[in-house]
């Protein structure tokens, strides 16, 4: 994989670099940075969503959007999004909703 496609996926944000260029940083640093938990885990798993969290029949609960306080069940999951079905003037429609707008339902 090239930095170009990297740098292109969806989760990519930015690059730590030096004159242009990725710069390699110590695993220490990177601990540091991520600021490691007594559970051993980084703490941005708490906030960071892929869309691996969810499984294709979960039930999740929307947070944010047109679709807010909506729990709804999981048909697909792409390119960051959540994809569900929605019955909308007696057609079903595709929705998609970002999968940090989704948190997995405890009805589930």
């Amino acid at each position: 994989m090239t930095w170009k496609q990297l740098r292109d996926c969806h989760i990519i944000k930015n690059f730590v670099s030096r004159n242009g260029a990725p710069a390699q940083l110590s695993h220490k640093a990177v601990m540091r940075f991520l600021r490691m938990e007594d559970t051993g885990l980084p703490e941005y798993y708490r906030w960071f969503k892929t869309g691996s969290e969810f499984a294709i029949g979960d039930t999740v609960l929307i947070t944010r959007g047109p679709l807010a306080d909506f729990e709804m069940r999981v048909e697909d999951v792409q390119d960051g999004e959540a994809i569900f079905r929605v019955l909308m003037l007696n057609q079903e429609i595709e929705a998609r909703v970002p999968v940090n707008d989704c948190i997995k339902s405890e009805a589930a």
